[in-house]
Parts: C-alpha cells; structure tokens; sequence
C-alpha cells in the first residue's frame, strides 16, 4: 500500500538499500518515487521535511547529518 510507512522508516528504507549516505533531496525524491511515504495534505515530501526528522532528538541513534549529507548510525 502506497504511504504506509512512518517518515522515518522510509528515510531508514533508502537509506539502507542505497548503501550509502545521500543528501535529503535525493532521499525524499526516492521515497517520493517508490511512494513509500504519504503526506496528510497529499503534497510530494519535500526534503526539508527529511531534514527536519533526522534533526528531531529522538532520532540522534538512527541518523547521523554532515555537510548536509545523510547517513545510518
């Protein structure tokens, strides 16, 4: 089903199969193709909104951010 995962799943998701870090545009462009994330108002993922969760405390172990660049833990 289109959209069922939570963003931060989503983000872990490509991220994990990349294999590699990646910039928030690319992630959210991924997660916006393979449309494994849905927005409430139903509007593409933006990559701020990548930025953002990644950012959030509670995700301090899942994601590391560097120059911009997003990586796993």
């Amino acid at each position: 089903m289109p959209g069922a995962m939570l963003l931060h799943d989503a983000i872990e998701t490509v991220l994990r199969e990349a294999g590699r870090p990646m910039h928030a545009k690319d992630i959210a462009a991924e997660i916006n193709r393979r449309e494994l994330y849905a927005r409430k108002d139903g509007q593409p993922l933006p990559a701020n909104q990548v930025q953002a969760r990644v950012a959030k405390p509670q995700y301090r172990d899942a994601f590391g951010v560097r120059d911009g660049i997003i990586s796993l833990v």
